[in-house]
């Protein structure tokens, strides 16, 4: 791990030192594909999820660094079974430099960890939390993906590390609380941020199927009462392989890479890193149409069939009784 920390922190060093020319350099290197992460209520598996996509993003070539930023609630550093030196809070306060609160993880792969119990940080002003925000737009590293884990709810401590600019992935449940928790969620963030769309994991479903009546329960009532556009991401299975990884603080596509959770883990990341290519520009289409034809097996071909990238809008209903499914559209 100390390995992968100094390797960033000479990347560091050699950016700083590289050029006095750091604007014509700007000009040409690619910003990080920002991905925020969230979820309109607790309990949905949401770090397990940033904490398995990041690691296969990173196993898959691209540079990655994961932000927990889940002010007072952290747990990313558990899940790796890391221990933090220093913390995302000290470095928005200035208290310690970024370069050594970032732990290395493994090749590719690096962690910028919270703390757990800190609640007057998430009662801070607005202004301080506002700094993670400048802190993403001036990273120095040749980063290709930063994937940021953000808390759940909808306060403003959460609201305000979002960006209309990011990438933004709303996770639930088929759960009714879930459900109406997300939409609260994706409403904020469209009346108060102006994200115009989201990105929607559905997570802990029995299958493909149940994945996508979800989504389209959701997508309905968006697109009756919100002007925000839903693109289903895709579905994680339910598994109990899932809680055994936490438990033993290691990586679900390690600790059971046959499961078929993982492989609901390997479609997602491939689209993720699809939608990267697609936000870099022109220059990565051809790298983008490869990505598109990527083998996978007719297993997992038969139970993602039902998933399409987008659905379309159904019909607008009654709001509540069409978000919960029980009036049809």
């Amino acid at each position: 791990m100390s390995d992968q920390a100094d390797t960033l922190r000479r990347l560091m060093q050699q950016r700083s030192a590289q050029d006095g020319a750091r604007d014509s350099y700007s000009k040409t290197r690619h910003a990080p594909h920002v991905i925020t992460v969230a979820s309109g209520k607790g309990g949905v598996g949401k770090s397990c999820l940033v904490a398995n996509l990041g690691t296969l993003l990173a196993r898959s070539g691209l540079r990655v660094l994961l932000i927990d930023g889940d002010f007072g609630l952290a747990n990313l550093d558990i899940i790796f079974g890391v221990h933090a030196q220093a913390s995302l809070e000290q470095v928005l306060e200035g208290t310690v430099s970024m370069k050594s609160a970032v732990l290395g993880i493994e090749p590719n792969l690096w962690l910028l960890p919270s703390s757990s119990g800190l609640m007057g940080f998430r009662q801070k002003d607005t202004l301080t939390r506002n700094r993670m925000i400048e802190m993403l737009e001036k990273c120095p590293w040749e980063m290709d993906v930063i994937l940021v884990d953000i808390g759940a709810g909808i306060h403003a401590n959460v609201l305000n590390l979002h960006s209309a600019i990011y990438h933004s992935v709303v996770v639930l449940t088929p759960e009714p609380t879930s459900m109406t928790d997300a939409y609260g969620l994706i409403k904020l963030l469209r009346q108060e941020i102006g994200v115009s769309r989201v990105s929607v994991l559905v997570n802990q479903v029995a299958d493909g199927k149940e994945g996508v009546q979800t989504f389209q329960k959701l997508k309905d009532v968006a697109a009756r009462f919100l002007d925000v556009e839903l693109e289903y991401l895709g579905h994680c299975e339910r598994d109990e392989k899932v809680t055994q990884s936490v438990i033993k603080r290691k990586i679900l596509v390690d600790l059971a890479p046959d499961a078929r959770s993982t492989a609901c883990l390997e479609l997602l990341s491939k689209r993720l890193k699809s939608h990267r290519l697609g936000w870099m520009g022109e220059d990565t289409l051809e790298e983008g149409r490869s990505l598109s034809h990527l083998k996978v097996s007719s297993e997992m071909t038969s139970r993602f069939q039902d998933e399409p990238a987008r659905l379309a809008p159904g019909n607008g209903a009654r709001f509540w009784r069409t978000l919960l499914g029980e009036v049809k559209v």
